[in-house]
């Protein structure tokens, strides 16, 4: 009740494609993945800042639960990563999506 059945989360996993029952993952939330979807939103910072030396558009949003950042930078700045011991659900104004990995100590330059 409440939900819609695709979204069930006592549905049972059934076949290869599917994913398992949410209750092995842990949950994450963010409202905006693009700048476009950003620029006129009230709670959200955008801009251009330092992540480990390395220059990064950014986007902070108030109502998300957690910092997410690219694969495309990871790999491009060759950040390192640790695999986590649960997967993350996100959900997104897009869809869910499943994080996999952890960027720890990542340092953010906002004052220069």
């Amino acid at each position: 009740m409440g939900h819609l059945a695709n979204r069930c989360p006592n549905k049972k996993a059934q076949g290869p494609n599917q994913q398992p029952p949410r209750q092995n993952y842990m949950q994450g939330r963010v409202n905006h993945v693009t700048a476009e979807s950003a620029q006129d939103a009230p709670n959200v910072v955008f801009g251009m800042f330092s992540v480990h030396s390395n220059p990064a558009t950014m986007l902070f949003d108030s109502g998300a639960s957690h910092c997410f950042i690219s694969t495309q930078f990871i790999h491009r700045y060759n950040l390192p990563i640790i695999w986590m011991k649960n997967k993350m659900i996100v959900n997104s104004p897009g869809g869910d999506m499943v994080a996999r990995q952890v960027c720890p100590n990542v340092n953010i330059n906002i004052r220069g």
